[in-house]
């Protein structure tokens, strides 16, 4: 298996877009209960909402993680988010997150993400959609998931969780040891 890495985000912090002081996270809380979804009733194998997760969220300034597993190069950090229920979280460190993105299909494919911010009471990974866009990532998608691409790497958040009449789309990415 031929596995190429790509750097997602920037070398630089990514400030909030509305100049209140905290970066913004979408409108969701990411826990849908069981992270499970079984959309037509057939009984194929369901996504489970885990800490190997990374929603695909465009509302997020920032890369977000909820577990310091997998990151590496951490610093100390001062700040908060606001999730989409106005509550700030706190975040408490910055690092590297290196690893593997399985695709449902078995391919592997190397990432990295700077930048990410520690809060430890969110409830999922975040993947900022709006670093990925900065850094030159084209984003498609349809029903079944999207993908973001630069020149041949494309990642397909092709992991699908049910949230409230709509859905949520992320992809695995399991700890790689540097």
């Amino acid at each position: 298996v031929m596995m190429t890495a790509v750097t997602i985000g920037r070398m630089l912090m990514i400030n909030d877009h509305d100049d209140d002081g905290d970066d913004d996270v979408g409108d969701y809380g990411c826990d849908d209960g069981d992270g499970n979804h079984d959309d037509n009733g057939d009984g194929e194998d369901k996504d489970v909402l885990d800490e190997s997760i990374w929603l695909g969220d465009s509302g997020a300034s920032a890369h977000m993680t909820m577990t310091l597993k997998g990151l590496y190069h951490t610093k100390p950090y001062t700040g908060n988010v606001t999730v989409g229920n106005g509550h700030k979280l706190e975040v408490t460190k910055i690092g590297t997150k290196v690893g593997t993105v399985i695709q449902k299909n078995g391919e592997q494919k190397n990432i990295t993400l700077t930048n990410v911010k520690y809060v430890p009471e969110l409830n999922c990974n975040l993947l900022s959609l709006t670093q990925a866009l900065d850094a030159g990532f084209s984003m498609t998608g349809d029903k079944d998931g999207f993908r973001i691409r630069k020149g041949a790497m494309t990642y397909h958040f092709d992991r699908r969780f049910k949230s409230g009449s709509g859905a949520l789309f992320g992809i695995k990415i399991v700890d790689k040891e540097v």
